[in-house]
């Protein structure tokens, strides 16, 4: 299994001014709208399969549009990549990142930052969302519970699990640690050839936070 990870320019971490827009404006270097933070800028990549995927932007959906055992996350976070290499098999790759509400845990500080700025958001770009990248990646590519997939067991927490699956000891972070499939997007066009990566291991989030992000 390929490791995974962004690749952040040092320029990216250190310069780039973080603006917000509602509505459009060819001045925002990022743009928000509650449900898609266009990112481009930024310039982060992921390699996977030897092809170089460029992050364009991440979509918030709660519920979750993918499901476990039949079962929902509280939120998604879809990070939508392409490439313009020729000989790519895929030239979109999507990383999923899923949320769940848990009592006595709240949200990641991005999401904090980016549920905040919904009831600001306007059609003039301002600096309302300062959102870290790097702190993004490095939140969702670890991953806060242990995954519950369907090649886990559910058993009691005297048998070392928990509801989630394997527990703490067991836990191996997100970028060793997702599952890989071919599809399509999940919203119309529905375009094909749409290479997935979705991480294992979900993070807390505040139920409030969930509610407010809901698309």
């Amino acid at each position: 299994m390929e490791t995974l990870g962004w690749y952040i320019p040092p320029v990216a971490a250190t310069d780039y001014v973080r603006y917000v827009q509602g509505g459009g404006g060819p001045s925002a270097l990022e743009s928000y709208d509650g449900h898609t933070f266009k990112v481009e800028h930024v310039g982060a990549t992921l390699s996977y399969n030897n092809v170089v995927y460029e992050l364009q932007e991440f979509h918030l959906h709660s519920l979750s549009e993918h499901t476990f055992n039949g079962e929902h996350y509280d939120l998604e976070i879809q990070f939508v990549h392409n490439t313009k290499e020729a000989f790519a098999r895929n030239k979109i790759l999507v990383v999923s990142a899923f949320f769940q509400v848990a009592a006595g845990h709240g949200s990641a500080v991005f999401i904090r930052d980016l549920v905040s700025a919904i009831p600001r958001l306007r059609s003039t770009p301002t600096a309302l969302v300062p959102v870290d990248f790097a702190q993004v990646a490095q939140a969702v590519m670890i991953g806060d519970l242990p995954h519950r997939g369907s090649n886990d067991k559910v058993l009691g927490n005297d048998k070392g699990f928990t509801k989630f699956g394997v527990n703490g000891k067991d836990f191996t972070p997100n970028f060793k640690n997702y599952m890989a499939y071919e599809g399509s997007f999940t919203a119309p066009p529905c375009y094909q050839g749409v290479q997935w990566l979705l991480l294992r291991n979900p993070l807390y989030i505040y139920g409030t936070h969930s509610q407010k992000s809901a698309r």
